[in-house]
Formats: structure tokens, sequence, C-alpha cells
């Protein structure tokens, strides 16, 4: 699940969900919440659950969401009220909520609990506990949100700057050691590119965009070889291209003193700009597809190194600066994303 089911207890052995968006994009929004009534005949576990499920859509012309309900008629005529959900994503997000609920049936809450993407439940209070075992102050406890967040950045900070190190290490076999390394074995695929395309689809903080779901391709309704395809909170489609730190930028040009994209650039260039084409021809298709309404797309491309010559580093700044809803990315400039990033939260919890 995108986003954590928490379960709080109330009186008398009942409980409820806080609510789990299914789908959320700049039109549309399905929710789902769960309540959990208790056997009061077995000390109080989860007898059984109830669940209000609800599609809203966006008035025309407002930013206000109204409720929303498929109408069909049958052999007679009378009106029946539907809920249809054809995303796929979103089916598979209301499957996952439903397995977890059917895993508390039986079970007894007494505290706050969070289900984690791995389907585990863990105790809030226990949580606390252990935070105090470790001789955390209360201010820390208070911000344990900003606590996880600096572990979780600065680990896959770390990570990345592994999997570069392994990549730039010529006398050794790059999959060989980032498979068997427990910082980057999380990773894992059977090719350099994959393996950072892996951790950047694990880490799409790192780019501070609010990304409300990736993609699935396949409803793209045209041939789509983009790594990744994520939609933003304000309605944008948004390729992220993935391509090796070791890939050159520029070269440089004696006659005429002056750097030009090199064949590894503007080869990761025409991959961007055919996708952006192809969405745009295909727009009525893909809204279609994914019940959304697709504003023009842009992309991101993380390629190579951040130059240490001057004259290269201005080519860079004003190559970007040229594109058009394009963002060419160094994998130096992830690494200072995350830097930054850490510090924010550490100055929060500080």
């Amino acid at each position: 699940m995108d986003n954590n089911i928490n379960i709080k207890p109330s009186s008398k052995g009942f409980s409820s969900t806080n609510t789990v968006y299914l789908k959320k994009t700049r039109d549309t929004h399905i929710k789902i919440n769960a309540f959990h009534i208790p056997d009061k005949k077995n000390e109080g576990k989860i007898h059984h659950y109830t669940i209000d499920l609800s599609v809203w859509k966006r008035k025309s012309g407002t930013k206000d969401f109204e409720p929303f309900l498929n109408q069909d008629k049958d052999f007679k005529d009378a009106v029946s009220k539907q809920i249809r959900i054809t995303d796929k994503d979103a089916i598979k997000k209301l499957s996952d909520f439903l397995n977890s609920q059917n895993k508390l049936i039986g079970q007894k809450v007494d505290h706050e609990i969070v289900i984690t993407d791995k389907e585990e439940f863990v105790e809030i209070s226990k949580i606390k506990d252990l935070l105090q075992k470790s001789n955390l102050s209360l201010d820390e406890l208070e911000n344990l949100d900003g606590i996880i967040n600096i572990k979780k950045f600065s680990t896959s900070k770390d990570s990345l700057e592994k999997l570069i190190e392994y990549l730039d290490n010529e006398n050794i076999n790059f999959l060989d050691h980032a498979k068997s390394d427990p910082l980057t074995c999380l990773y894992e695929a059977n090719q350099k590119e994959k393996f950072f395309q892996n951790w950047i689809e694990s880490n799409l903080w790192i780019f501070g965009t609010s990304y409300i779901r990736k993609l699935d391709k396949t409803n793209l309704s045209f041939s789509s070889d983009s790594d990744i395809v994520m939609e933003t909170l304000d309605g944008f489609y948004e390729l992220i291209e993935v391509k090796l730190p070791s890939a050159e930028l520029f070269r440089y040009d004696k006659n005429h003193k002056s750097y030009y994209p090199s064949t590894a650039l503007s080869a990761a260039l025409g991959q961007v700009l055919k996708y952006l084409q192809d969405v745009d021809e295909f727009k009525p298709n893909i809204e279609k597809a994914n019940q959304t309404t697709v504003l023009f797309p842009k992309a991101k491309l993380i390629i190579g190194k951040e130059p240490i010559e001057n004259g290269e580093k201005e080519a860079l700044r004003r190559f970007n600066s040229s594109l058009n809803n394009i963002e060419i990315l160094t994998y130096d400039n992830l690494i200072k994303n995350a830097e930054k990033l850490i510090e924010i939260y550490k100055s929060k919890v500080s």
C-alpha cells in the first residue's frame, strides 16, 4: 500500500482504520476505510469488519470533490447504483487492503497499530518503548517521523554512493559486489542500469516531488521503453529516464572551443523526446485508460556526474535551460538533494 494502514481501538473492543486512498488523481479519489466489530464471547477479539468504499469526482471548474456512483439499468428498467473500479493499481490496493483486514480477524486490538508494507502488524507503543530504551529524549520521540526519515534517507544515500563506487572501480565485477553487499542488494538486478533504476524507483522522495502513483505502462496506449512513469499531484505525467552515472555528458570541440552533447546524452534525450511526443499523440486514449486528465507531460533524465571543468558545468546549465519540460539531473544532484532533505529533517528534530 502507498499509505500505511493505521488501526486505532475505540471503546468496547471496536476499532477502525484510517482512510486509505486506493486512487488519488487530480480528478478522481477512491477511498476506503474499515470498522472492526468485536466478538463479545471471545475476549473482544475481532469477529468481522465492515468497509466504506467511495469514489469522489472533482466538480467541473472547481477544486471541490463530490461523491460519484456509476448508474446501470437492469432488464426491468430499475436503476441500480454501483461503484465501478477499472484502474488496475486501485484494484490491487483494494485487494491488499481487504487481505490486511482479514488477517486482523481473531486478534484483539488494545493499542494503536500500523500495518507495514510487508503486512506486518506493529504496535506504535512498542516502537516508542524501543526508542525510549535507546535513550532518546521526549522531544525526539515527538519527532518520530523525522527520525525515521533521517535514517531511511541516510541509508538510501549511502547505498547510492556505494553503487557508484562499485561502478567506478574497473578492477571489480559490479554485479557481484552490488548483489552481495547488504547495503545495495535490495536493488538487485541482472544489469547495471537496472540496479540504478531500481534505486530511483524505490527512492522517489529524492526529487522532492509530490508523486501520487506510478502508472502501469500497459495503460499508456503506445509502446514505451521508458523506465518509470509517474503522475504528479498537480496532474502532470512525468517520465523518469535512468542512465548510468558513468555516462559521458559532453565532448569538447577544439576547433570551435565549445562543448557539445555526447552520443550517450543525445541518445537518451532522443528517447525522452519520443516519449513526450507519444504522450501528446495518444493523449485521449491515455486519459480514457487511466481515468484522468493528462496535462502536458514532463521528463527527468538521470545521467552522468557533475562536470569538473567550469566550461562543461556552464554548458550543462545552458543546455538544461534550453530544454522545454525536460530536466537533466546528474547523480551528484541526487546526492545533494538527499543531503539537503536529511539536513531539513535534522533541523526539525534537533
